[in-house]
């Protein structure tokens, strides 16, 4: 199972710095899935490249973040409320 795996990972690379080291290549944002998969397998992690986690995913927005965001648009003419009285 992946998340087994990659809570292995996660516990050897914040254990052992030469791991780090050896794998940073892995980490930098050039690095293709094929590559990736390569390198934690030539040190015996054994994920797919399916099972890799996105990059581009969207990260959740700290509080400071949301502070900066500005509310809505309702771009509705007239709109009436269906909790407006009649």
């Amino acid at each position: 199972m992946a998340i087994a795996e990659m809570q292995r990972l996660d516990r050897d690379l914040a254990a052992d710095p030469a791991l780090r080291a050896r794998l940073a290549p892995a980490f930098a944002a050039s690095a293709s899935p094929a590559a990736i998969v390569a390198m934690l397998a030539a040190e015996g992690y054994r994920i797919a490249e399916s099972e890799l986690p996105l990059r581009d995913a969207p990260r959740p927005l700290d509080d400071a973040a949301l502070d900066r965001a500005a509310g809505g648009f309702m771009g509705a003419k007239n709109f009436n409320s269906p909790f407006d009285p009649v």
